[in-house]
């Protein structure tokens, strides 16, 4: 046994290396795990992370045989381990178990130095969930002595819970059943917990007594006035009961709250309204807030408001006979606090005047009904229920904090099957699985009573293919026997004109706007709020649509395809016309709105694109190409983008075809490296549409414009340039003034690196006039931002400083993810040369932060680079050189000569700085004697040869550098070294 509680090591064993038990305590919890996982989670940052993790297996295996079985490249713990079985105890309710395990907190005592950020959250993550369930475990163990009367002995108990060594806040639940205990056993802590419940706003007994009676039930009182007494009834049993606390407190506070007499829980058949009423009855009945008793009354079998009337009659009465059923009742309950439970109404139309004319008669009644849609009484008060949570509380998804959608499924998988056991590489297919069912809990019973002969992989394969295996046919409750049972009943009360509207909504993803609707399926809002009242649809937020996915594929398995076929092509003409309507005005001031909107539409804009290729409808898809390139640029989503146009390419076979789709795909991946291969594949296909489609003049231009970009990256300043000039012209005569601000603005960073200032001043406020006048706060701060370069080149320091601060309050109006990182890495080179490295440091810090968005390589180039050389300012040379080597293989990925050169100047630097003088000079002579040297690399060259006085000569040889010195430089001489550093930086 791997002990883990108040301490770390093996029963039995004087083995004691902490790391090897650790890692053996990690695979212990976690499951198996890949080799690179681990080498990245123990050794972050460590070149030799691999070897690390050799040494500590192989010490594992001397001191503890069989303790890790390989698997491939994963490995998995063989050892039980404490910490798990507390685990098991807790989710198997057995309590005593729990606290007999629990030795200490986890990992108590164990000095581990040297923990990676991520491998110190893992840990007290989990010291804080184990004792949270033993403190859970204590306080059950302590209400069951209160309910024997033992309220000393439950209050010791309690006290053990809120003290608990390494326990975390306690949730407001906690707090009320601490409460109630040490109140109940006249504990000095009782306050104390009072006082930190204050901050919940909670409901708590104010004395000994009060608290007792939460334990001690005691029969309903006398009504206040009234001709008869209110015949008591039990409730049906409350069974297991998981999530739901949001519902469960708005519940408890509405039956108090005297202005809300008629509570409506809705939802799809199998929500778990029915086991939310229950349970909300059960904690009414407890906290004795109706004197006169809360009764439950079950709808689904009767036909009619008469029957309500006549079992309310008996129910509360206990006689079945009376002249004028309606009088006797309101007789009865003229005067009673009494409340009502009453389910599945939603079959009874004629219900909702006997709920208002008993309101209407009665002074204290309150009633909770369950139905699938609302009764449209005025003094109606509802709550929508959806599924239960489907998202791990842990941002990693950790078992041990499974969601409650989960936690259903494995109770009621292990009612299936005694022995059932979730081993750690099945929770990712459990959690697909309650995602797939919408979190509806009667679904997720239904998948998880197949545990008697399936594993939750083969359940989730099952789903994903058909919802038949959402039947349950020994159910005795014929209305929840299955899904499509539940959903059979529910189409059935439909009009024709809903069930029109649903089926052809259906062929939508990721929701719909009523402006869609309106489109797609001629749908009214009239319509829209009749299917949200049925809770056929939902609204995710104010003006947008969605269906339960399991809705969702009901609806398209009852279909006809013609109909479906239809509604597809509907679907593909509107969503892919937003693109061209919206993508437009990303250049504009409503950009971070539009973007939003977009975003929105994310999962329905691919369908259409989709569905546009599967078509092989080419106008469309060209008539959509720039907007959608527009749109991936803005969001930063290079790779997804990339994988669009080329799934498109896939589906046209003809060379024009395929030819068009990756002119505008190339803008994507020019920003993702490889810029050699990029540019080829380009020329290729501008060649093809030159000779095959002449007279198409528009999707030549897109791809000449793309390869003027691509040019400047490569440093090809001169054919850049020229490219730039020539399509001039061609933007504005095609009225892209987008496209002409954005020539000038690449016009002015090219003679800025040439050094031709004045040049570069003209066309940066040429740029900048020009995006003013689009209102594009993206581009305007970046034109800001270029101009200040230029004053920073001139030496004007404050101005720069003044000019990117500016540009930096543009850019927090912005979308694009990559644009406020450069503005600060532009402020961070600033203060390099205004030698203030810690100031640089800090502004290189936050554009890092702030890179985790962004795929364009080079821009994660220069931000590294200006980080590497405030690290050399700083002192620090070791690391400066780390980070210049990561960023030489950065470089080769961009596949830029210019940022090739660029790095081993600051390589070169570096070596000055470790007094490798010769060195250095070698590396500076292979720059600047490669054709590709740029001026602006020549005068950084110019200005170490100065600095240092290096025999280098500054002109470029005829031959260009040795091959197998730049071989050398560029590939074995220099190791890379993994730092610590955010992962989409390497």
């Amino acid at each position: 046994m791997l002990r883990t509680l108040g301490g770390l090591g093996i029963v039995g064993s004087d083995f004691q290396r902490p790391k090897p038990l650790l890692l053996l305590a990690y695979l212990a919890l976690e499951g198996a795990q890949e080799r690179r996982v681990l080498r990245d989670l123990f050794w972050p940052g460590d070149e030799n992370a691999a070897a690390h993790l050799r040494v500590t297996l192989g010490r594992l295996r001397q001191g503890l045989p069989d303790a890790v079985h390989v698997e491939g490249t994963r490995l998995r713990a063989a050892a039980p381990c404490d910490a798990q079985a507390l685990l098991d105890a807790h989710d198997h309710a057995r309590y005593d178990e729990v606290v007999r395990l629990h030795t200490g907190a986890f990992l108590a005592g164990v000095d581990l130095p040297d923990l990676g950020e991520e491998l110190s959250e893992w840990l007290y993550g989990t010291r804080d969930i184990l004792a949270a369930r033993v403190r859970d475990a204590h306080l059950h163990l302590a209400e069951a002595q209160a309910r024997h009367g033992e309220f000393r002995a439950a209050a010791r108990q309690a006290e053990t819970a809120y003290l608990l060594p390494g326990a975390p806040e306690p949730e407001p639940e906690d707090l009320r059943r601490l409460h109630a205990l040490l109140l109940a056993g006249d504990s000095v802590h009782a306050p104390d917990v009072r006082r930190e419940a204050a901050a919940y706003d909670l409901t708590l007994p104010v004395t000994p007594d009060d608290a007792r009676a939460l334990f001690t039930p005691t029969p309903p009182r006398e009504p206040v006035t009234g001709p008869a007494r209110v015949t008591p009834a039990p409730l049906p049993a409350a069974t297991y009961f998981v999530g739901r606390e949001r519902e469960l407190d708005l519940l408890a506070e509405r039956v108090q709250d005297l202005t809300c007499r008629c509570f409506t829980l809705t939802g799809l058949g199998g929500t778990g309204k029915t086991r939310l009423a229950i349970e909300a009855a059960h904690h009414a009945q407890a906290a004795h807030l109706f004197p006169d008793g809360v009764h439950f009354i079950e709808l689904a079998d009767l036909t009619s408001a008469a029957a309500v009337t006549a079992r309310l009659v008996q129910t509360l009465t206990g006689t079945a006979e009376h002249a004028h059923p309606s009088a006797a009742l309101h007789a009865q309950l003229q005067d009673a606090r009494v409340l009502l439970v009453l389910d599945n109404a939603e079959h009874l139309p004629d219900l909702p005047p006997v709920i208002a004319d008993l309101l209407r008669h009665t002074a204290h009644v309150r009633t909770l009904i369950t139905s699938r849609e609302p009764l449209g009484l005025h003094e109606e008060w509802v709550l929508p229920l959806s599924g239960l949570n489907v998202t791990p509380a842990h941002p990693h998804g950790t078992h041990l904090e499974l969601p409650a959608a989960a936690q259903l499924f494995l109770s009621r998988a292990r009612r299936a099957n005694a022995a059932f056991t979730l081993p750690p590489d099945e929770w990712p297919a459990v959690l697909d699985l309650c995602d797939l069912t919408g979190g509806l809990p009667l679904a997720i019973e239904l998948a998880a009573s197949w545990a008697r002969v399936l594993t939750p992989t083969e359940i989730l394969a099952e789903l994903q293919r058909s919802t038949d295996l959402l039947d349950d046919p020994a159910s005795v409750t014929s209305h929840h026997r299955s899904m499509r049972a539940v959903f059979d009943q529910t189409w059935a009360r439909l009009t024709d004109r809903e069930r029109a509207v649903l089926t052809r909504l259906s062929v939508t993803e990721g929701g719909f706007s009523r402006e869609a609707a309106a489109r797609i399926a001629r749908a009214t809002l009239p319509d829209l709020v009749r299917l949200t009242d049925r809770t056929l649809l939902h609204l995710r937020h104010p003006g947008r649509y969605d269906f339960h996915p399991l809705i969702r594929q009901y609806v398209r398995l009852n279909a006809a395809e013609d109909v479906l076929n239809s509604a597809r092509d509907e679907h593909r003409s509107y969503y892919l016309q937003v693109l061209r309507t919206h993508a437009g005005a990303l250049s504009g001031a409503r950009q971070r709105e539009v973007l939003r909107q977009l975003e929105d539409e994310h999962a329905n804009l691919h369908l259409a694109w989709l569905r546009a290729c599967e078509a092989r409808a080419f106008a469309e898809v060209r008539g959509a190409a720039r907007e959608l390139r527009n749109y991936f640029m803005c969001n930063g989503k290079l790779t997804e983008g990339i994988a669009w146009f080329e799934d498109a390419r896939s589906r046209f076979h003809g060379a024009v075809e395929q030819a068009t789709v990756f002119i505008y795909e190339a803008g994507l991946r020019m920003r993702r490296g490889a810029l050699e291969d990029v540019r080829q594949r380009l020329d290729a296909a501008l060649t093809v549409l030159r000779e095959v489609t002449p007279e198409d003049e528009w999707t030549p231009y897109v791809g000449q414009l793309t390869r003027a970009m691509l040019l400047k990256r490569q440093n090809h300043l001169e054919a850049a340039a020229e490219l730039f000039s020539a399509l001039l012209p061609a933007a504005e005569a095609f009225e892209q003034l987008s496209d002409v601000a954005l020539i000038h603005d690449y016009l002015a960073a090219i003679h800025r690196k040439r050094r031709d200032f004045p040049r570069a001043q003209d066309h940066a406020l040429r740029a900048a006039e020009a995006f003013k006048a689009l209102d594009n706060p993206d581009k305007i701060s970046s034109s800001i931002s270029n101009y200040a370069l230029l004053l920073q080149d001139d030496g004007k320091y404050p101005e720069a400083r003044a000019g990117f601060l500016e540009a930096l309050s543009y850019a927090d109006r912005h979308s694009n993810p990559s644009i406020k990182p450069q503005i600060l890495n532009n402020l961070a080179y600033l203060s390099l040369c205004m030698k203030n490295a810690a100031e640089a440091l800090k502004f290189c810090d936050e554009a890092i932060r702030l890179s985790d968005a962004i795929e364009d390589k080079t821009i994660i180039y220069y931000i590294m680079d200006t980080y590497a050389r405030a690290k050399l300012l700083d002192g620090d040379i070791g690391n400066a050189s780390k980070i210049f080597e990561l960023n030489l293989k950065t470089a080769k990925k961009v596949d830029s000569v210019g940022l090739l050169l660029d790095c081993l100047t600051g390589l070169a630097e570096v070596e000055l700085f470790r007094g490798n003088t010769a060195g250095a000079a070698e590396m500076l002579r292979a720059v600047v004697a490669h054709p590709g040297c740029s001026n602006n690399i020549r005068t950084a060259v110019s200005a170490l040869v100065s600095s240092w006085a290096l025999p280098v000569e500054l002109n470029a040889s005829a031959e260009g550098p040795s091959p197998l010195l730049m071989e050398r430089l560029l590939s074995g001489a220099l190791q890379e070294r993994r730092l610590g550093l955010n992962p989409s930086l390497t």
